[in-house]
């Protein structure tokens, strides 16, 4: 595609779908990943691994051992690896047609997966870090200038749309809800938003259900995962649906539950999450559902 239309003005969007389920790499890959001496037990295809993800407790990481774990994450890792190196054959193709100091690359996808972590595999609700913090990758033309390396302004999948928008030289109209990004990359703005708010689709469901009973808010240094008003007592795995509040500074991996400590905090998360939706048009019933309990 890009050999057909380099020289024009082109948007091109290349969704891999990888490295989502099955995970199902080439074997070199996951051997990459794989144990030594592990070879001759349990699996070592996606397709094996669902022959015994049908026990009771699926998605939860106790159903399986940790050697089968182990062979999980090797799956994931390869393909992982997989598509990191396609994407730098996209990214090659880029430079071979001189492409690279007048187009911009974005690179995103839309949630992580669990592999263990807090006692989960695959993605699920509640999410946690794994699957709410996201990769975001920019690679901007020298004539945009700004940041070259980290920035941990947060930001969110809507901003990407206006955002590109903006370097398209296209007006973005006032419906839009997301805000470009330029300002942060050319450093005129530290930060274009104080939280961040990542929730399953079924979150706005009318209907709860465990699924939909918790939205994560995330600032620079918290993360509050908040529970629905009409919340059933307990989730599909048993885990009990309350408010969650973890210091990301201190504990990045939110092991340890500090709600009841630093209320004050988490109410003012709650305020600000309250304060976003009502601003993107949330109908005053499901906001009622959003408020404490």
């Amino acid at each position: 595609w890009l050999e057909r239309h380099y020289k024009e003005k082109f948007f091109l969007y290349a969704d891999t779908w990888d490295p989502h389920e099955p995970w199902d790499p080439p074997t070199w890959y996951a051997d990459l990943y794989r144990s030594k001496g592990a070879e001759g037990s349990g699996f070592d295809t996606f397709a094996e691994y669902q022959k015994i993800d049908g026990r009771p407790g699926r998605g939860l990481a106790a159903s399986l051992t940790e050697d089968e774990l182990n062979r999980l994450r090797a799956l994931y890792a390869g393909e992982v690896t997989m598509v990191d190196r396609w994407v730098g054959m996209l990214i090659q193709k880029i430079e071979d047609l001189g492409l690279l100091e007048e187009t911009a690359v974005i690179f995103t996808t839309d949630h992580g997966s669990y592999h263990g972590e807090h006692g989960y595999v695959h993605k699920t609700s509640p999410l946690y870090e794994e699957v709410a913090h996201i990769p975001l990758i920019m690679r901007m033309p020298d004539s945009i200038g700004g940041v070259r390396g980290r920035c941990d302004a947060l930001v969110q999948p809507p901003d990407l749309m206006p955002t590109m928008l903006e370097l398209a030289g296209v007006q973005v109209p006032e419906t839009v809800q997301g805000k470009s990004l330029l300002p942060i990359i050319r450093r005129e703005e530290k930060q274009i938003r104080e939280i961040a708010v990542s929730a399953p689709r079924q979150a706005f469901d009318r209907l709860v259900s465990p699924r939909s009973a918790r939205i994560t808010v995330t600032s620079k240094d918290w993360s509050l995962i908040a529970a629905r008003a009409d919340a059933p007592p307990t989730d599909e795995r048993g885990k009990k649906i309350e408010p969650e509040l973890y210091n990301l500074t201190k504990d990045p991996k939110e092991t340890h539950n500090i709600f009841n400590e630093e209320k004050e905090v988490a109410e003012e998360l709650h305020s600000k999450m309250a304060q976003l939706l009502e601003s993107i048009g949330t109908s005053e019933d499901l906001l009622r559902r959003w408020m404490r309990k």
